[in-house]
């Protein structure tokens, strides 16, 4: 599918490093918490 062919462009080191930077987790804070304040 698509998702898995736009992942399969970047290498496992580049989603690592994306992953541990605050680009990633900036908006994942942001968005899990009022997620997880609907889904509780």
């Amino acid at each position: 599918n698509a998702i898995m062919k736009g992942l399969s462009r970047h290498s496992t080191k580049e989603w690592i490093n994306y992953f541990c930077s605050t680009h990633f987790w900036g908006p994942v804070a942001n968005w899990g918490i009022p997620i997880a304040a609907l889904a509780d």
